[in-house]
């Protein structure tokens, strides 16, 4: 117990990613993301659910890096999806997106450090 409350929040975090990554994964999944298995655009999608559904964002990213080429077919069918569904997503003004950048590096910058952003 004492080497886990020696752990920083954000390793602590990470810890708990990792075990719900091994619960709720499955074999499969697991098995593409470790690489005994090839990855596929059909694995890819249900690991990046799974990861969304369960909080893993560190996995997430990590996926999304690793396979740009099924990352962007993943985003390509979930904006037709979107397009299909009758859905509209509304525009922002310039003013509207930067401000919503600013408080994004607020929040970043309060978490992380000034020097991050």
């Amino acid at each position: 117990m004492d080497r886990f409350d020696n752990l920083t929040d954000r390793e602590k975090e990470r810890l708990a990613e990792f075990v719900r990554e091994a619960i709720y994964l499955t074999e499969e999944e697991n098995a593409a993301i470790e690489h005994q298995v090839p990855m596929t655009q059909e694995l890819f999608e249900q690991c990046v659910d799974h990861c969304v559904q369960i909080g893993a964002n560190f996995r997430m990213t990590c996926l999304l890096n690793e396979y740009p080429e099924f990352a962007e077919e993943y985003a390509r069918k979930m904006e037709e999806e979107v397009e299909d569904s009758g859905i509209e997503v509304p525009e922002s003004t310039p003013e509207e997106l930067q401000a919503s950048w600013q408080r994004f590096c607020i929040k970043v910058r309060a978490k992380y450090g000034k020097d991050v952003i």
